[in-house]
């Protein structure tokens, strides 16, 4: 990847489109000036001095504009030493989808994330690998820090390269974890503290893992805005890795970061009351536990029975939260091969549960490995339950923040993602 602009071809459409507009108002200004001469008697100095004044004006405008952006993509820039490093960077995120769906026009915005890992000028607006950074921006700290524990954020970032350091092989995976029958103090090495924040062998860290955390939270958070600040009624975040297994201070799961708590907690921040709707095949345990006790923020989930699924140790019936929270936990476990009606009908007991609560916004975690296909998963839906999952959920008639859970068979994640986003705008 060079380290010159790209502009796409649809943005070249706009820069067209720009300049013929321009092109249309100094002819449209001309004119006007040439009957003013001709009509009003006026003499060419007056006309001089109106022309400028218009022309300083429209130029003000787009000074005063492009300079505000400037000014707020200036503080999300950290440069990093090495020019080759911002490249390497930038190639291993180019394939990464960092958008925020908005589905009411159906156009993809740019997350806040593709101005930490491409940056943007102010030439074009466009993605450049010249403003990749891999740490995040103090804005966001505290919504990081509101759900994880900020020394495991801390590990995130930099406890792969301390890995690695340490003589850890180019796969982090830990093959010792803090049991809880032993009155364990964390890890100073780096080998073995990766054993006391990981709490499985299924989320393997590699380089690149602590940048794709950093877009995932960053495109949910986009869709945050986009509902809460841009009146859109619902947008998807379209993110990997995954994130409802991860809890206040352990990953697992595939999950690194849980960006649909964070996006609920920014959400309870500014709107109040907020339902975590989560329909991946898996029981989101660290979602679970990040808001058991807490009485804004329900958690409501349908996934395979954990007697015979991962997570194992969450997910049960009789897990309805604690505290101020007690009641605002609802779990729904399903039995293996669950069928589309069946699903549908459990669905409805959880809407019921959703109204009672009454929630400004639902943030629906959305995993497709409920589907009869995958590999990983259990359930029986067929490809015709998910617009019917998606008008379901519609039909609560509450704003929808949508992030991207689980889902492993490639051949029809797409599709079925699709397919729910298509019932949720009725489409």
């Amino acid at each position: 990847m060079s380290g010159k602009e790209v502009i796409s071809p649809s943005r070249k459409h706009q820069y067209a489109k720009r300049r013929l507009l321009a092109g249309a108002f100094i002819a449209v200004l001309g004119l006007f000036l040439l009957a003013a001469v001709g009509y009003r008697n006026w003499t060419w100095p007056q006309a001089g001095v109106i022309a400028s004044l218009a022309i300083v004006f429209v130029m003000g405008f787009v000074l005063i504009e492009r300079g505000a952006r400037l000014g707020r993509l200036q503080k999300r820039l950290h440069r990093l030493e090495s020019r080759q490093a911002k490249h390497e960077a930038a190639e291993q995120m180019a394939a990464l989808g960092l958008w925020a769906l908005d589905l009411r026009s159906n156009r993809l915005h740019w997350s806040k994330g593709a101005f930490r890992i491409f940056g943007r000028t102010a030439k074009n607006n466009e993605p450049s690998v010249e403003a990749f950074i891999g740490a995040i921006h103090d804005d966001d700290k505290k919504r990081w820090r509101d759900v994880h524990d900020p020394d495991l954020v801390d590990w995130l970032r930099d406890g792969y390269a301390a890995w690695r350091a340490a003589g850890g092989p180019e796969v982090l995976i830990p093959d010792t974890f803090a049991h809880r029958a032993w009155h364990a103090r964390r890890p100073t090495s780096p080998i073995g503290a990766a054993g006391w924040w990981l709490m499985d062998t299924a989320t393997p860290i590699v380089e690149g893992s602590w940048a794709a955390a950093v877009a995932a939270v960053d495109a949910a958070l986009t869709a945050v805005d986009l509902v809460v600040d841009g009146g859109h009624h619902a947008a998807h975040a379209l993110t990997r890795p995954p994130g409802h297994h991860a809890g206040r201070g352990y990953i697992g799961g595939f999950c690194i970061v849980n960006h649909a708590a964070i996006a609920a907690t920014a959400l309870r921040r500014t709107v109040g009351r907020v339902t975590v709707l989560d329909v991946d095949h898996h029981h989101g345990n660290g979602t679970q536990e990040l808001f058991l006790a807490d009485d804004q923020v329900q958690y409501v989930s349908l996934h395979a029975d954990p007697v015979s699924a991962y997570p194992w140790f969450a997910g049960f019936a009789e897990e309805i939260g604690d505290g101020p929270g007690r009641g605002t936990t609802l779990n729904l476990p399903l039995p293996k091969g669950t069928d589309d009606d069946t699903y549908i009908a459990t669905l409805q007991r959880a809407a019921e549960a959703i109204d009672a609560h009454d929630p400004a916004v639902i943030v629906l975690s959305l995993g497709t490995d409920t589907a009869d296909t995958d590999p990983v998963g259990g359930l029986g839906l067929s490809s015709a339950a998910y617009p019917r999952i998606g008008a379901a959920v519609a039909a609560l008639g509450r704003p929808v923040v949508s992030v991207h859970e689980g889902g492993y068979d490639l051949s029809r994640i797409g599709d079925d993602s699709v397919a729910v986003l298509r019932g949720l705008t009725g489409r």
